[in-house]
């Protein structure tokens, strides 16, 4: 508060549990429903499950492939604005 002097108050409002609802939500739901009536044994098979977890209109799911992936080693080691904390 001191950093603010002219803040007078701090409201923090907190989602009541179960009275809130995102389109993930319902994803989550359906993809978790679909996993129940099969194995997954390796992560590639998450696609299919995804894809095929609701009838009718499915979801379009994209793969990631390791070129997706990023590697910020080098940006923070050649940052002067980030310190790593190295165990």
């Amino acid at each position: 508060m001191a950093k603010f002097p002219n803040l007078l108050e701090i409201n923090h409002k907190f989602l009541e549990s179960g009275h809130s609802q995102m389109e993930c939500d319902s994803i989550h739901s359906t993809t978790e429903t679909a996993k129940k009536k099969t194995s997954v044994f390796v992560p590639s098979q998450w696609n299919t499950i995804i894809t095929m977890a609701r009838h009718g209109k499915s979801y379009h799911v994209v793969p990631l492939t390791y070129a997706d992936t990023l590697d910020f080693k080098d940006f923070v080691q050649k940052s002067e604005n980030y310190n790593v904390v190295r165990r």
